[in-house]
């Protein structure tokens, strides 16, 4: 999807440093706004993510598992 400069300028701080820095990974969908990581298309501006486990070793639902690259937004 190309954005005219117009677009750009109008959009959020956070979207116009993915789309200028070229980050969006349209690979890895994310719904997760308070990630540090998280751009306003439901994507994430990482290459790769880590999945990890939250406390059982073996999970047997996604409650028992977490963004391991998960970063809290800082505000500012």
């Amino acid at each position: 999807m190309l954005l005219s400069c117009a677009d750009i300028l109008r959009s959020s701080p956070q979207r116009r440093k993915c789309v200028m820095n070229n980050q969006v990974n349209h690979n890895i969908k994310c719904s997760v706004s308070s990630c540090a990581h998280h751009c306003e298309q439901n994507c994430c501006t990482l290459n790769e993510i880590k999945v990890g486990c939250c406390g059982a070793a073996a999970p047997k639902s996604c409650d028992s598992t977490e963004c391991a690259s998960f970063q809290l937004r800082s505000r500012g």
